[in-house]
């Protein structure tokens, strides 16, 4: 869409940084999560994963994801979701509560995490919607600490921002950039 978000991360001596956008959503139907991401700095872990009311998490991992800058479309069918931790160890779509997209360690260090064209691939239309592009975020906000919660461990670093200008370089430009502080 040419309207990204955009994480800037430091793992530092910490393992992990991730970012959450809240579903509080019936997910029964769906089929796969897909989005487009775009990834530089040094090779690290990507996950992408869903939590259901109880906190049960589930996902999947990209080890070694391809730092290199290129726009990739990432397609996650529902039943490659893996029980990770937390909760019970079943899945619960009716009660889907967030999707939250991780860097975990592999080499560490810093880098960049750029992710558009979030949306739904569903087995049934929606209202107004066509059959597999229920979009979840256009990314049309400039504040993204309204929808988007970092959390992160040890000494990790996380910078939201929205962005305009990760697609075309003819496209419209506006960065808004945020330093969140996430000791607790």
């Amino acid at each position: 869409t040419g309207r990204a978000l955009v994480a800037r991360y430091d793992l530092g001596t910490g393992s992990w940084a991730q970012f959450s956008k809240t579903l509080a959503r019936d997910m029964t139907g769906v089929e796969a999560i897909l989005m487009d991401i775009q990834v530089t700095g040094r090779v690290n872990n990507i996950q992408i994963k869903i939590v259901d009311k109880d906190g049960s998490n589930f996902g999947k991992t990209f080890e070694r994801f391809a730092a290199d800058g290129t726009w990739r479309t990432l397609s996650i069918g529902m039943d490659e979701l893996q029980y990770l931790w937390g909760g019970d160890s079943k899945l619960d779509l009716k009660n889907a509560d967030s999707l939250w997209i991780a860097v975990t360690r592999n080499t560490g260090g810093e880098g960049e995490v750029a992710v558009d064209n979030l949306r739904l691939k569903t087995s049934v239309a929606t209202t107004a919607v066509s059959k597999d592009r229920v979009r979840i975020d256009p990314f049309e906000r400039s504040d993204p600490y309204k929808m988007y919660i970092p959390f992160l461990n040890d000494e990790s670093k996380l910078d939201i921002r929205a962005s305009r200008q990760f697609r075309a370089a003819d496209e419209y430009s506006m960065e808004l950039g945020y330093f969140l502080s996430t000791r607790r």
